[in-house]
C-alpha cells in the first residue's frame, strides 16, 4: 500500500471491477495531473518568459502550428520550436492545454 496501491484484486477476477477500479485510478491520476501552481510561483514562472517567448506562446494559446506561428512571425520553424520548448520548460508545462491553465491570469 505505501507503493500506491489502491486495492486488492482476488481471483478469479471480475471485469466489472477490475474496469471500475481502472475509471477510478485514470480519474484520481488526471486530477493529480493538473496544474496546480500557487499564484507567486506561476507569476514568477511567467514572468521569467522573455518577450518572444510569450508572442510565441500567445500564438500557439490561438492553436497555431510551429509553422504558422514561424511565418506569423518572419521566423525559422525551428527557432519557434525552440523558443516554445524553453518556455514550456520554464514554465512546467507539456502541452496547449497545461499552457493554457498556467497562463489564464496572465495573458
Amino acid at each position: 500500500m505505501k507503493s500506491g496501491a489502491c486495492d486488492f484484486l482476488q481471483k478469479p477476477l471480475d471485469p466489472e471491477k477490475l474496469l471500475d477500479l481502472i475509471e477510478v485510478l485514470v480519474a484520481r491520476d488526471v486530477s493529480e495531473r493538473e496544474l496546480k501552481i500557487p499564484y507567486p510561483e506561476a507569476k514568477r514562472r511567467f514572468d521569467s518568459l522573455t518577450n518572444r517567448e510569450k508572442q510565441i506562446l500567445s500564438l500557439a494559446l490561438k492553436e497555431l502550428s510551429n509553422r504558422e506561428i514561424a511565418e506569423a512571425l518572419d521566423l525559422s520553424k525551428r527557432t519557434v520550436e525552440t523558443h516554445r520548448q524553453t518556455a514550456y520548460r520554464k514554465l512546467g508545462v507539456s502541452n496547449v492545454k497545461e499552457l493554457a491553465v498556467a497562463v489564464e491570469n496572465f495573458m
